[in-house]
Parts: structure tokens; sequence; C-alpha cells
């Protein structure tokens, strides 16, 4: 799901440049949806039985959970898989995302002429990565 695409706008708080939505260059990601299994098909080892049906990842709710659960748990695995993913293969130029306080409920990803990166793995993931990094030692 997005937020947007095409917008003819500044940068926020620089006047001198326009946001790559202006350009058509960019996009706002709130979330993901995902269809449901299909009946036939075995769910993976240990899949909260919601997830069998149609359900949603999003960047407010899911990205960094008041909570946890066993279903943001796998939520917040995505956005790992997804984060480590774009910067593996170098899609997008340019990303921001959460933590930045204008990009909590979106992940904003687009094609400017220079690299910049401002998205990180959410909190409970690096510091469980962390601990797991510490166990093995």
């Amino acid at each position: 799901m997005h937020a947007g695409t095409y917008v003819c706008r500044d940068v926020a708080n620089q006047t001198t440049h326009l946001s790559e939505h202006a350009l058509g260059n960019a996009i706002d990601v709130t979330g993901f949806s995902f269809p449901a299994l299909p009946a036939t098909a075995e769910s993976p080892a240990g899949l909260p039985p919601r997830l069998r049906s149609s359900f949603r990842v999003m960047v407010l709710q899911d990205y960094a959970p008041k909570s946890v659960t066993p279903t943001n748990e796998l939520h917040q695995r995505f956005f790992s898989l997804l984060i480590q993913a774009l910067n593996e293969r170098e899609i997008f130029r340019g990303m921001i995302g959460p933590p930045d306080p204008t990009h909590r409920t979106h992940l904003h990803l687009d094609m400017a002429p220079w690299p910049y990166r401002r998205l990180s793995l959410p909190a409970a993931l690096v510091s469980s990565e962390s601990s797991r990094t510490d166990e093995s030692q």
C-alpha cells in the first residue's frame, strides 16, 4: 500500500530543493497486503494461525509495536529481511523510514541522483540479533 508517488513540492525545510516526489522518482509505502494461504497449502512451522488468512504488515503498527506478540515478531522479521534486501540490491538510491520521526508511518523510497540511507532494522530485532551473536561466541 502506498501513500503517494507524484506530489509537486519542495523537500521539507529546504525551499531550494524539489522533493524526489515532485520529479516522479519516489514512493511512500505504508504497508504490505498478503493474500490468504491456499486451503491446500501446508503452514510453515511456527506460523501463527491468523497469518494463514489474508493480513497486512503496516509500518506504523508493526515496525516498532508497543508490545511483542508472535505475529508482530514475524512482521518485524519481514521488515528486517526487506531492509537487508533493499540495502544489498541497491534497488533505490534514497531510503528513509523509522526511526526518522518524519517517516515513522511509512518507508520513503526514491531514485535520487545521490545515495542516502536513513532506514534501520526494527529495534527489537537489533537487540535480539545481537544477543544471538553474543550467545554464539
